[in-house]
Formats: C-alpha cells, structure tokens, sequence
C-alpha cells in the first residue's frame, strides 16, 4: 500500500523540493500554528457539553456530577450563582469557537498569499530556463504552451496541489486532537460519528476521484489547445481563407470548447456534491447517534450527549469537507502538475546546455564580413518535413543577397543555420 502511494504521489515530494529551506521551513510553521489553533476547538466543545449537563442540572433540580466540580470551583466562577455559571461557560465556549474560525481565517489568508508569491517566483524561474535556453529548443514549443505551463501549470502544482497537501495534513491532525479530546469525555459520541462520517467522506472520494481527474486534464490541455487554435486562426486568417477552411477551424474550435465546458462542469459538480452528501450524513448521523445515546444512557445524558454530537458535527463536517476537497484538487490537478514538472526539467536541462558566448574575448582582430556554407544539409525541426541538401553558399563582404522561395522550401532553416541556431547534420 505504501508503495503504491509512493508511486501514485511520489509527484508530490518532487513539487517541494522546487522550493528552497527556508520557504518549507515556513510551509511547516504556518501548518503546525493553524493545527494548535485547533485546541480552541476541542476546550470549546467540551465546555459546550459541561454547559448541557450543568443546564439539565438546573432544570431538572438534580444534583450536579462530580466530575463537574472542577469547574464551579474555578476563582473566577467561585462566587457565581448556578445560572450564571452557566451563562458565562457558553459565552467562553463560543469566544473560543469565533477565534479558532478567525485565526484559521487569517492564517489561511497568509498561506494562499506565500503560496502565491511562491508561483510567481517558480513561473518567473521557469521562463528564464526557456528564455535562456536555445533558439532551436524554443521554437519547438508553441508560445501558448510555454504560457500554459508557467501559469496553470505552476497554479496547479504549487496552489492546488502543495497547498492542499498543507490543508490535507492540518486538518486530519485537526480531527484526529478532537477526537482524541472528546473521547476522554464519552467515547460513545466519538467513536461512532467518527466512523460514520469517515466513511461517508471515503465513499465520496471514491465516487468522484475518476470524474475529477478526468475533468482536471481535460481543462488543462483543452486549455492550452484551445488558445493555440485562436493564435492560428488571428495568425492565419490570409491562408484559413484562400484555402477556405474557415468552417473545418470553427468547428474545431467549437468541438474543444464543448469539452473545455463539460470538463468545467463537472469541476463545479465536484466542488459542491460533498456538501450535500455532508448534510445528508449529518441527518443520518444524528438518528444513529440519538438510538445509540437513548440505548444506552438515560434520557439527561442522551441529551447532553445529542447536543455535544450537533456541535462536534459543526465543526467535524467542515473539517472533513476540507478533506475532500483537498483530495479532490489534488487528485484532479494531478496530471497538470506532473506535466509541469516535466517541463520544468527539460526546460533546465535545455537551458543548462546552452553554452553562451565568452563576451570578455579581445575583439581588436579583423572583422571578416562573408558567409560561406560548404554542403551542409539541415533540418528546421526534428519533425520537419523538409530539410536542406548539400547547400552552398558564398557571400562576400559588402555583397546583398536576397533569398526566395516558396512556403516550406526552407528560407528560414537557411537564415538560422547562417544564425548558429541550428546546427547542420553534415557540411561546414
């Protein structure tokens, strides 16, 4: 099982190593912060249960549990009457409850914006690599796909995939502190809607993780193809015409937008079928627990146990709903991001191939003003279909030279191989 997470997610560890100590070293800190911020939960929802044992204390004039006790001999709460105790319990419990959403809120805040400032450094970085690398190399790719991947390539990778991993971690360790702190309270409340609700969110995955990848690579490339298509159709529009091929291209282009648009559906459909299945699961969830709690205890601990088990829900729902959808946009970013870390490598392995010019030579010789092309035979492209053949060529100093021919017949791959920008297979 490990390997094969290892295999399926190994793209994972490869997209942080792309950054440098200190921006992990930071990741880390960000996530173990939001994750201690999670004991506001936990004393929350504990002093939620303390306030419905003490308040069906109250109401039904019997006697308060010693484990309780504790509590009502605190300095501050000492002197209180009952009632107020009570009051004053709550308004703690929901002090803490507002300031773990609002720090969350301001730390998620801080983590989408280093994430970002990390994909601008990361795109800026990977358009030096194909800025520096060769001419040859860069005519290879198209404009719109080097723009696809240093945009929603890096987007992919960094924002949807690393900074979910980051959510993904935060809130599993988040759920597994509440669990843990309510179960010291009554296990019969935590144990069960843990259960329940970790298999509902399992079957959620499960159900949608095919669509999601599917729709994550159909965006992605659809994407790209659909702005090379417009650039050739702008381009192009002189050759679209005489050949009258207007109609062919359109209905291309209307083919690709049709799949641009059912893959962007079903993206939509995937954000928010979780948050049905979660209410769902929270109504299905509260008739299990209400006959496990009525089964087992008497009708004052059910209620309190029904009540703790509507506010362990308020917070637990959200946290695995970010569980999924963390899944979810990793999985179904997956194919761009690993896509972007290909290119990523070629692009420094082309850039670090290049060997530049010494510009620091003593340039005081005599200037030779000629061209001369000794049988050399070259192709454009590896892919091209034509290639030069045995080519001659002998231009002197202060000579103009005008080069004709037809489309295709090879002008340019003449001009870059005088250029050095490719590099003949034969002749000199």
């Amino acid at each position: 099982m490990f390997r094969k997470i290892t295999s399926n997610y190994g793209y994972l560890r490869d997209v942080l190593n792309l950054l440098p100590m200190s921006d992990k070293k930071k990741i880390v800190y960000l996530g173990l912060i939001q994750f201690l911020v999670s004991i506001f939960d936990l004393f929350g929802l504990l002093l939620i249960a303390a306030v419905t044992s003490l308040g069906l204390n109250i109401i039904s004039l019997v006697a308060i549990p010693t484990s309780l006790n504790f509590i009502l001999e605190l300095p501050f709460l000492r002197t209180l009457p009952l009632e107020k105790v009570v009051a004053a319990l709550a308004l703690i419990a929901a002090t803490l409850l507002i300031l773990k959403t609002i720090t969350n809120a301001l730390i998620t805040r801080k983590v989408t914006g280093f994430l970002a400032l990390r994909e601008a450094h990361l795109s800026s970085q990977y358009m030096n690599f194909v800025a520096t690398s060769s001419p040859k190399w860069q005519l290879s790719k198209s404009p719109q796909y080097i723009s696809g991947v240093a945009m929603e390539g890096v987007n992919s990778a960094i924002t949807l995939s690393l900074g979910q991993v980051v959510n993904l971690t935060v809130e599993c360790c988040s759920i597994f502190l509440l669990f843990i702190g309510i179960s010291t309270f009554d296990p019969t409340i935590t144990l069960p809607s843990l259960l329940f609700f970790i298999f509902s969110g399992w079957v959620s995955v499960r159900v949608l993780t095919s669509r999601t990848r599917s729709a994550g690579r159909e965006n992605y490339f659809l994407g790209i193809s659909s702005s090379e298509l417009v650039k050739n159709v702008v381009t192009g529009s002189r050759e679209l015409y005489v050949s009258n091929k207007q109609q062919k291209v359109m209905k291309q282009f209307a083919d690709q937008r049709l799949r641009n648009y059912q893959a962007v559906r079903t993206r939509a459909l995937v954000a928010v079928i979780p948050k049905y299945i979660s209410e769902i699961t929270m109504v299905l969830g509260g008739v299990l627990i209400a006959g496990l709690q009525f089964g087992l205890k008497d009708a004052k601990d059910a209620i309190t146990g029904l009540v703790l088990f509507t506010a362990l829900s308020s917070r637990l729902l959200p946290s695995l709903l970010r569980v999924q959808g963390a899944v979810l946009q990793i999985r179904g970013s997956g194919e761009a991001t690993k896509n972007f870390l290909e290119e990523f490598r070629v692009a420094r392995e082309a850039s670090n191939s290049v060997i530049l010019p010494d510009f620091n030579i003593d340039l005081q010789g005599k200037f030779i003003g000629s061209i001369k092309l000794e049988n050399v035979s070259a192709r454009h492209l590896d892919e091209a279909s034509f290639e030069l053949s045995n080519i001659c060529l002998d231009v002197v100093e202060g000579e103009f030279l005008a080069i004709i021919g037809p489309s295709g017949s090879g002008k340019t791959t003449l001009v870059d191989v005088m250029l050095g920008i490719v590099s003949p297979s034969s002749g000199r």
